[in-house]
């Protein structure tokens, strides 16, 4: 087996864990976000900051099926998230903001962690924001 192939199958198990699990609190202790702000200013740079953040201090629930995962986080859940917020939304129209996710290694076998996902937020105006439909 090449290392790379041995790798991607440290992931996999990972991963698998991850999406079938149905153990929220165990995922939210490993779905690692990592922020980098890619145009700002000084402040906001200096809140979000660039280290990575594990999701288990705001409440987030998991949808998942067959081959996907949504991820949705209530940063109202969390007293420091929301200051956060507090702190940056005033300047998102004139940010741009990278977030990546990865699943978070507590252990020598699940190493190399590996990038999942990224989004951008650029310039968002937030008074064009559509509020998601609420959940009964």
């Amino acid at each position: 087996m090449t290392e790379r192939a041995a790798e991607d199958a440290r992931f996999t198990g990972l991963w698998r864990r991850f999406m079938d699990s149905g153990d929220d609190k165990w995922r939210g202790l490993r779905l690692k976000m990592i922020p980098c702000v890619v145009e700002g200013n000084f402040f906001v740079k200096k809140l979000l900051g660039d280290r990575p953040v594990l999701i288990k201090a705001i409440k987030t629930r998991y949808h998942t099926g067959p081959g996907y995962i949504e991820v949705v986080g209530d940063i109202l859940s969390s007293k420091m998230a929301t200051n956060m917020w507090r702190g940056v939304e005033s300047f998102a129209k004139s940010l741009v903001v990278d977030l990546g996710f990865v699943l978070e290694a507590q252990a020598e076998q699940e190493l190399p962690e590996r990038l999942m996902g990224t989004v951008r937020f650029h310039r968002i105006n937030l008074r064009k924001a559509v509020p998601p439909p609420t959940t009964p």
